[in-house]
């Protein structure tokens, strides 16, 4: 009888945790968050201010979420459909860079830079971690390395700030 690689086994025959280790997913999501931070707004802000205190925030915020999200993903698998888990990539990751902007803004002194940098973010976030979040989760549960979607999300990361931009001007 021949199986699939990529195929997921019934629900009974995984391990108790599929998620993998909060360690493992806390030191990816602190490599995501900075890089993305650092790099989504070096070129579409001036000087290196903000990107620096971005990629700091960025950085923290995503050893939080990394150590909280695959203890969430433990308690929802199974009981939540994978296109409602699909979706929710998006508000996580508008709220991971919605935080991460604000409290770079405000680390700078700034209100409108905290504001401005938070709506930026929170776009960016939302296509970061909206198209990451799910691979990497996949990944981690048929056992597969995860290093090349941590390292896609560093090379789309420079794009980002453009598009969050683009996307804000569009709205206002």
């Amino acid at each position: 009888m021949s199986t699939n690689a990529l195929a997921l086994s019934p629900a009974s025959q995984l391990p108790a945790r599929v998620t993998g280790r909060p360690g493992e997913w806390a030191r990816d999501f602190a490599i995501v968050g900075g890089i993305s931070a650092l790099l989504a707004p070096l070129f579409a802000f001036s000087g290196p201010a903000f990107p620096v205190a971005a990629m700091f925030w960025g950085t923290l915020t995503g050893l939080a979420i990394g150590r909280l999200l695959p203890d969430v993903l433990e308690r929802v698998r199974g009981r939540l459909p994978i296109p409602v888990l699909l979706t929710l990539g998006v508000p996580i990751g508008a709220f991971w860079g919605g935080i991460t902007g604000f409290a770079a803004g405000l680390s700078l002194g700034s209100l409108e830079l905290a504001v401005f940098g938070g709506l930026c973010a929170s776009i960016a976030g939302a296509f970061q971690f909206g198209w990451l979040w799910f691979p990497y989760t996949f990944l981690t549960v048929i056992g597969r390395s995860r290093w090349p979607v941590v390292a896609a999300s560093a090379v789309v990361a420079p794009a980002l700030g453009w598009l969050a931009i683009f996307a804000l001007m569009l709205v206002l």
